[in-house]
């Protein structure tokens, strides 16, 4: 079956996965750094943009280098990652709060640039799955990269736009937790055992 016409592959299905998945990722990578200018002081928070990197490069890299095994069944590695999303983002903040890394004992206590590395492999596994879903959506949908673009753009405005204004009524870690909402959605709207209509008209309106 073509991917473009598989019953959980279609424009209208994706396009509004791909919009939720952006809006999480930009929103995941500021709550991030307002997260640790609070906890480790500006400089450190900073880093917040090379682990996103870090993850969006190794998530490509993984769905491309795994050619045509992962093309022919890209709808079905899209579901899992958009699944695996909601549970990395929670599981990911939560795991990095016990890594004892303390910015000011690095200089004396080596052991704090393992805790480092360990911060940047944790944190960064959200940003792979994100990247994961985002590059299958184009590979199922190439006659539409267009349309998915447009959907990416606009969903990384209204992430790093939304949570911003949302960081002045709400705690930065619930708003991590609430991330999952979007990415379950996302999640819902690419499931073959529903149509997901509903949540598509709720994005478009």
């Amino acid at each position: 079956m073509n991917a473009s016409t598989s019953r959980p592959t279609g424009v209208c299905r994706i396009g509004p996965a791909v919009l939720l998945i952006s809006a999480t990722g930009l929103a995941y990578e500021v709550l991030l750094t307002r997260i640790f200018a609070i906890a480790q002081w500006h400089h450190f928070a900073y880093m917040i943009v090379s682990i996103a990197m870090l993850g969006f490069g190794a998530g490509g890299a993984m769905a491309s280098l795994g050619g045509a095994r992962v093309a022919q069944r890209a709808d079905v590695w899209f579901r899992r990652s958009t699944f695996a999303l909601p549970l990395a983002l929670v599981g990911s903040y939560a795991l990095s709060q016990r890594i004892p890394f303390e910015t000011f004992l690095v200089a004396t206590q080596p052991v704090q640039v393992a805790y480092l590395l360990a911060l940047y492999l944790v944190l960064a596994v959200p940003f792979v799955l994100i990247s994961v879903a985002i590059v299958l959506g184009f590979q199922l949908l190439p006659d539409h990269v267009g349309r998915l673009y447009f959907h990416s753009m606009v969903g990384s405005g209204i992430g790093a736009a939304g949570v911003v204004g949302l960081l002045y009524a709400l705690d930065p870690s619930i708003l991590v937790s609430a991330l999952v909402v979007p990415t379950a959605a996302a999640h819902v709207i690419t499931s073959p055992k529903g149509n997901g209509r509903g949540l598509r008209v709720g994005i478009y309106a």
